[in-house]
């Protein structure tokens, strides 16, 4: 165990109690098994590869957190299990998301540890470096209702939008859009409550309370009204705060809302995989694939890497599930709903092939233009359920064209609903 600095701590996840005597209070998990969590601090796991490259980014966002907390005020510790070197890396990524250059960072490490050779290739840090400057987003913490939520900002001209992420989600459910958007709109994300770098939700999941504290995080973040974009879960939490706090949003974006109509026989059964009692790294990568490629990807090649690894971590992350949200949300039907959102501009949009809408897209869709006449429909082709990830361009071509002028044309990429 070592000390890199006086708020950072590297090692073993078998040194986790000589860690917490010396203070630490939160800890980054290095490991790409699924061992035995770490119970007695606030643990993130970001299972990095000693292999490979930092090619899903996981060493630079690791970096990001880990420098978050610190500025905090967390003592952090980083561990793995049989992976100081990788622990080391991620202290060596950690100064330089500090500000310090390769070369100044080297000159600290060989102060600090005289003798010790660098863990892992200078350029698997270095490629965390060069992620973390390209980079135009800015990361806070912000404290509201007593909780520690995440924000994401990419300044922009324009309006601000801010983004609202899916159940298991996190921002990233955004990562491919942020940029792009943020050519025409100041834009905003933010890990919701019980999700991503976002503190827990305290007790049972209130969905009332939890639209109030959505609601209050925006004010805190933007301080006038938004257009608010949510996807999936984030679609019908962006809907709900719509209804109860309507001065705060301009108008509305729902991506991949889901609901029912029609015959419940003719609804459709839909089959995921789960994981099994301790697999290992490279299992659970599988499933999530195969996951991702069954209900949340059309393209195979969607699937790539990237998502299967994004998918995995805020899988890691969330404290909130699908169980959890169902048992605290209140029994309003989303045809109410909906039809309470008449007199506020809103677009909807969904993949040409998402299987959660029953019986089909196209159903729901209609049924939704019936609910809210004056509402904008788009589906988009050769997309699934996270169709803002696999068709960035499209997404952003429509929400463009809806904060714009033209309002009701076609965008050059979707097609209206059918």
């Amino acid at each position: 165990m070592e000390q890199l600095t006086g708020q950072v701590w590297l090692g073993d996840v078998q040194e986790v109690p000589q860690m917490l005597a010396e203070g630490v209070t939160w800890f980054a998990d290095l490991r790409t098994d699924a061992g035995p969590p770490i119970d007695a601090a606030n643990t993130e796991r970001f299972p990095l590869e000693r292999s490979a490259p930092d090619g899903d980014g996981t060493l630079a966002w690791a970096a990001h957190c880990v420098k978050m907390r610190v500025d905090q005020g967390e003592v952090v510790g980083i561990c793995g299990h049989g992976q100081k070197d990788a622990a080391e890396a991620l202290g060596l990524a950690y100064l330089m998301a500090m500000g310090y250059s390769l070369s100044g960072a080297q000159r600290f490490w060989r102060k600090r540890f005289p003798g010790m050779t660098f863990p892992l290739p200078l350029w698997y840090a270095e490629d965390a470096r060069r992620r973390l400057q390209a980079s135009k987003r800015v990361h806070s913490l912000r404290t509201v209702a007593g909780l520690s939520v995440h924000t994401v900002h990419c300044p922009g001209p324009g309006d601000p939008l801010v983004l609202l992420h899916g159940a298991y989600g996190s921002w990233t459910h955004w990562v491919n859009n942020l940029e792009s958007l943020s050519q025409f709109a100041d834009v905003w994300a933010m890990d919701l409550p019980g999700f991503g770098e976002s503190d827990d939700w305290p007790g049972e999941f209130d969905s009332p309370k939890y639209v109030q504290v959505v609601a209050s995080a925006i004010r805190d973040m933007v301080g006038k009204p938004v257009v608010l974009a949510g996807y999936s879960f984030g679609a019908f939490i962006a809907a709900a705060l719509a209804l109860a706090a309507p001065a705060q949003v301009q108008s509305l974006i729902l991506v991949s809302l889901v609901g029912e109509t029609g015959d419940p026989a003719a609804h459709r059964r839909l089959e995921e995989r789960h994981f099994s009692h301790n697999p290992s790294w490279h299992y659970r990568l599988g499933v999530v694939r195969d996951n991702l490629a069954a209900l949340h990807l059309y393209r195979p090649e969607a699937a790539d890497e990237r998502a299967v690894r994004l998918t995995y971590l805020n899988i890691l992350h969330a404290r909130l599930g699908p169980r959890e949200l169902r048992r605290g949300s209140p029994r309003m039907a989303m045809a109410d709903m909906l039809r309470g959102l008449r007199g506020i501009p809103v677009m909807m949009c969904w993949g040409r092939h998402d299987p959660m809408p029953q019986p089909s897209v196209q159903a729901w869709a209609q049924t939704c233009e019936m609910l809210l006449p004056d509402a904008e429909m788009r589906i988009i082709d050769e997309a699934s359920h996270w169709c803002q990830y696999e068709r960035p361009h499209e997404i952003t071509a429509v929400i463009r064209e809806f904060m714009g002028s033209g309002r009701g044309a076609n965008a050059e990429s979707a097609a209206p609903h059918e």
